[in-house]
């Protein structure tokens, strides 16, 4: 059984991933970091009588409202039921597992206030399988990401006033106090100042933001392949792949893709073979494009790691003193959500114009028209790309930054909003999106791969060959007219992480 110990070391966006989709992964407190809470603790209840947002206030606009002592445990609970306020569908467990760890994380920093208690529950909660029932829509990505945090809020400290999901062999909805029962997990009560440190954070919007960078991450990978199919299957010049060309461009990741896709071929006799001078933008230009999205996916990357090792709710606890900040605000969250998007759109916009070119006759150097070897009586692969250009056009759509957006809340005083749940959303379905259009593009190229060496007597380089066996191994040449939707579907399944380490590492 493997195990995850929090001991004041930063944690790497595959680690967290790797956590949450393994609910077996036990996490583990040292004892270094309950006494760093404890202090926190301390120092917070040495200044209970001081006038502290949050602790002894109302929240938001009713910030000037001063609560009474007896009634501070209560506030708690009250602010917790009040913005469980979320409604759609639950975000994927793994997300909000991920969304868990990542608040306990912070947690364990110590300037949170709260008592080692806590996070041991927060543990405790995550080591039994459980993982709660955060709604997609609820946060603008300020003040934290309080609705969907305050679902896992309530199912630590009154699980029966919510569902959570509950790891039995797989993840299963159910009644939080269901779950309770079966796993014997203890609901903790909350002390001052505990439910506001548990919701008044990014977790949420950043284990969103986490999954679609991997994924964005991973398909830009595959977009390298996917070229470089296409490359061979049309015969294109390789020419513009010449390091030379990047080298004087001073963009890392353009010299990249190009480097890769360079290796991909290496040893094809396909390539060169239409007999054009210069091969089209889609084609040629591909390293300028994925460059720019590498680009982009690093940025976000940088984010991300920050954000996810920060400590980000309000107010903090320190020595000097308990001072209130924004590091709730989730804008950097919300900009690298929206530049994994970019990145993405672009990704899948040029594959869809190589698989265009890839079944148009009057464009694919020899090849027979939709890759049919009996066109007319059989269609062919047409209408791959008729869903190609559904999905890039929902792409297009589903870009708009969500950044730029803003809508005040709690009476004005909350009167800039990230959206940062918006944009991650958003990155995670254009990743969905991507990836089938990547997986039409790879089945339209091997098919036309096999095609030109027909046509030339020529074979593929010893990268794009191997992925060209591996691919027919589970999809097959398409000699006549079938259903299309189950290999698309079989395809993007395939095309895995796994399936490209062994494409690269052979």
């Amino acid at each position: 059984m493997s195990k995850l110990i929090l001991c004041g070391q930063d944690l790497s966006l595959e680690e967290i991933r790797n956590f949450a989709l393994n609910p077996w992964t036990k996490v583990e407190l040292c004892p270094q970091t309950l006494e760093r809470i404890r202090r926190g603790r301390q120092r917070l209840e040495a200044r209970m009588e001081e006038r502290i947002y949050g602790v002894n206030t109302g929240f938001g606009e009713l910030a000037s409202l001063k609560i009474s002592r007896e009634d501070v445990e209560k506030l708690q609970e009250n602010l917790i039921k009040s913005h469980h306020a979320g409604v759609g569908e639950p975000v994927p467990p793994q997300v909000a597992r991920a969304a868990v760890l990542i608040r306990l994380h912070t947690l364990t920093t110590g300037f949170s206030g709260i008592r080692p208690e806590l996070a041991l529950a927060v543990a405790d909660y995550l080591n039994r399988g459980l993982s709660p029932c955060m709604k997609e829509y609820g946060s603008v990505g300020a003040s934290g990401d309080l609705a969907p945090l305050a679902s896992f809020a309530l199912s630590l400290s009154f699980p029966e006033e919510v569902e959570v999901f509950l790891w039995e062999g797989e993840w299963k909805r159910t009644r939080g106090d269901e779950a309770v029962r079966k796993t014997g997990f203890h609901p903790i009560p909350l002390r001052a100042k505990e439910a506001l440190s548990l919701i008044n954070g990014t977790p949420f919007s950043s284990a969103l933001a986490l999954f679609a960078l991997l994924r964005g991450e991973y398909l830009l990978r595959l977009s390298d392949l996917a070229e470089a199919m296409s490359m061979e299957a049309l015969g294109s010049p390789d020419s513009f792949l010449f390091e030379g060309i990047h080298r004087l461009r001073r963009i890392p990741e353009q010299a990249l893709r190009a480097k890769n896709v360079a290796e991909m071929v290496r040893g094809s006799s396909l390539v060169g073979t239409s007999g054009e001078v210069q091969a089209p933008y889609s084609l040629r230009c591909y390293p300028q494009v994925a460059g720019a999205a590498g680009e982009a996916l690093k940025f976000a990357r940088r984010i991300l790691e920050g954000e996810v090792n920060s400590v980000t709710d309000n107010p903090l606890v320190f020595e000097e003193g308990v001072f209130s900040g924004g590091n709730f605000h989730a804008q950097p969250v919300a900009l690298a959500s929206d530049n994994i998007s970019l990145a993405l759109t672009y990704l899948s916009s040029i594959s869809e114009r190589r698989l265009f070119r890839l079944l148009d006759r009057k464009l694919n150097n020899g090849l027979p028209p939709f890759l049919s070897k009996n066109p007319g009586l059989n269609s062919g692969f047409m209408i791959v790309q008729y869903t190609a250009a559904s999905l890039v056009s929902e792409n297009k759509a589903l870009a708009h930054p969500a950044s730029v957006d803003s809508i005040p809340t709690s009476a004005n005083q909350e009167d800039h909003v990230s959206m940062a749940p918006l944009g991650a959303r958003r990155a995670l379905k254009i990743g969905e999106n991507t990836h089938y259009v990547l997986s039409g593009e790879i089945m339209a190229a091997a098919q036309g791969m096999e095609l030109r060496s027909i046509l030339v007597g020529g074979r593929p380089g010893r990268v794009t060959g191997r992925a060209l066996a591996l691919i027919r191994r589970t999809i097959p040449f398409v000699e006549e007219d079938r259903p299309l939707s189950p290999l698309l579907e079989r395809m993007k399944e395939f095309l895995s992480e796994e399936f490209l380490k062994n494409v690269l590492e052979g």
